[in-house]
């Protein structure tokens, strides 16, 4: 990306109206299933539970303004700890360092605000990945 900007979603906002929407469509596209979210309303309130004080919402952004990637944080162990929550780019802007550039970025703001680290959560509630269901504590080694 020749031009990339990342910036507090809530300041993209004031510049581009309806990047609330474009990020809640693009959790939409890409994470549309029941333990995701599954319509557009849901993708609407995770991005504006994103925009709490103590959260991190940062959208990438390219040459004409549209949103091809958001990334959240939130605090947890009395702001030294910081999760990933969520990380998405668009599918035709995958693979060039956008969502590198929103991670290296999330951690920047989460050191400066007094972060040691960032955890990354996963799950597969349906059974979408070769681990999916299977039981990590017995024999661990073998899957």
């Amino acid at each position: 990306m020749s031009n990339l900007q990342i910036q507090n979603l809530s300041e993209a906002v004031k510049e581009h109206k309806d990047v609330v929407q474009q990020v809640a469509a693009l959790l939409l596209a890409n994470f549309a299933t029941p333990d995701g979210w599954p319509t557009i309303e849901s993708a609407l309130l995770e991005v504006q539970e994103s925009l709490a004080p103590d959260r991190i919402s940062r959208v990438a952004l390219d040459d004409q303004g549209n949103v091809i990637g958001w990334i959240g944080g939130m605090q947890d162990y009395d702001g030294h700890v910081w999760e990933l929550h969520p990380l998405v780019v668009c599918a035709n802007s995958r693979g060039k360092g956008i969502g590198r550039a929103l991670v290296l970025d999330l951690e920047d703001i989460a050191r400066a605000m007094g972060g040691k680290t960032v955890m990354l959560g996963t799950d597969d509630l349906d059974c979408a990945t070769s681990l999916g269901g299977v039981d990590l504590y017995t024999n661990l080694w073998t899957h």
